[in-house]
């Protein structure tokens, strides 16, 4: 027997059927959905057609769900609601999960210039992408290649529409995650530049994704690690290979990041001077200060020893990319042979991120700070919020000791 909530029709409701009809409509969608294979059983409820069974939500987890169809219980929704079910279930047998959005919740494509190829969409875009810039710049030619390469994976010769936007994103990509995050905005972006409505459906997407926290690592252990491979220097220019030591000591002493540190040239006076690369800006100078200064020469950070650098006019992004991983790579063999628990999953960037908890210990001024580490207050405080709470902590109670 059919799951169907018994109450009264509405008087009025369009296309209203008696009760015991409806009864007999739903038992029969039941048992043709049955036989093609569809889970689940449609019900009643307060007049409207409801899927009701277990189902995996978008992130995998399984659940007894009730999913709405958004079509009156009447005998002239019973065809629109088996079509609706069928193109569910085979989403779900597809993609394993119930999609962020119902096919049928998706808004309605529009386009207000008639239809646009997507390969011919991806055009338009680029050429608004490029307005203003310099197509020299490798940073906007590296932006663009990251855009180009998930554009590439739709079908080019396809009308561009919201809805082929939106299966692709719940597809190709996880919740709560960079990737979705980035396909969201890539894809809005082309929307929006195609003139597309219904760009609420990509926002709905987006999550609420949040970077992993980046792990803190004991300054002793870092310490250790940096004399450990000074200490190899010798032995990898006896056999012709580039030392990592000296650019490993100067991004722990000046906490530049790891494509900053191949151009970081110090000063005596524990100041030094290194190409600032943030995200989506434009490269400048910045003026980063030692920390601890006595590092500085008990390392002997004025001897440069690096296998390449660059400045403000021959920046290429691909060959630092390319020369930070070789660098990660010796450091982490490294790390296996001293034998130190602790640093298994140390990265280059926990190494610029130790001389920000430093320097919240050392009281250096926030300001001052920032701009060493070569960006704002606003992120500065945000990524070091515990630390500051943590020293802020510690003062009191010493306070309260006194």
């Amino acid at each position: 027997m059919a799951l169907v909530s018994r109450g009264k029709s509405k008087k009025g409701f369009s296309g209203s059927t008696d009760q015991g009809k409806i009864d007999v409509l739903v038992d029969d969608l039941n048992r043709r959905l049955k036989l093609r294979g569809v889970r689940g059983r449609i019900v009643v409820v307060k007049n409207n057609f409801y899927l009701r069974g277990t189902f995996p939500d978008s992130r995998g987890m399984k659940a007894q769900r009730r999913i709405a169809l958004h079509l009156p219980a009447v005998e002239n929704s019973v065809l629109t609601a088996e079509t609706r079910l069928v193109e569910l279930s085979e989403i779900i047998n597809r993609t394993g999960k119930i999609p962020a959005v119902l096919p049928w919740d998706a808004p309605p494509v529009e386009v207000t210039d008639g239809t646009t190829t997507i390969a011919d969409a991806i055009a338009l875009v680029e050429v608004d992408f490029w307005k203003g810039k310099d197509e020299g710049n490798l940073q906007s030619q590296r932006s663009w290649e990251r855009m180009q390469a998930v554009y590439k994976k739709l079908p080019q010769r396809a009308d561009l529409n919201i809805n082929l936007l939106v299966d692709w994103i719940s597809r190709e990509t996880a919740p709560e995650t960079s990737g979705r995050k980035k396909a969201c905005q890539y894809f809005k972006r082309l929307a929006v530049k195609n003139r597309i409505v219904g760009t609420e459906a990509i926002d709905e997407l987006v999550g609420d994704y949040k970077p992993k926290q980046r792990k803190s690592f004991d300054d002793e252990a870092l310490i250790q690690l940096i004399e450990f491979v000074r200490a190899d220097d010798t032995r990898m220019r006896k056999r012709g290979w580039q030392p990592y030591g000296w650019l490993t000591a100067a991004m722990f002493c000046f906490g530049t990041r790891p494509s900053e540190t191949f151009s970081l040239i110090p000063s005596e006076d524990g100041t030094a001077k290194a190409v600032n690369l943030p995200k989506a800006k434009k490269p400048h100078w910045k003026f980063p200060i030692c920390l601890p200064q006595k590092y500085l020469e008990e390392w002997d950070l004025m001897n440069i020893e690096r296998p390449f650098t660059f400045n403000l006019d021959n920046y290429d992004p691909q060959e630092t990319k390319y020369q930070a991983r070789q660098w990660l790579k010796y450091l982490q063999g490294q790390i296996k042979k001293m034998g130190v628990e602790g640093l298994e999953e140390l990265v280059l960037m926990d190494i610029r991120h130790s001389w920000g908890i430093r320097s919240i210990h050392s009281d250096l001024d926030p300001r001052s700070a920032c701009k060493s580490l070569g960006h704002d207050l606003a992120t500065h405080y945000r990524t070091y919020t515990s630390t500051y709470d943590l020293a802020d902590a510690k003062k009191a109670a010493a306070k309260l000791r006194n």
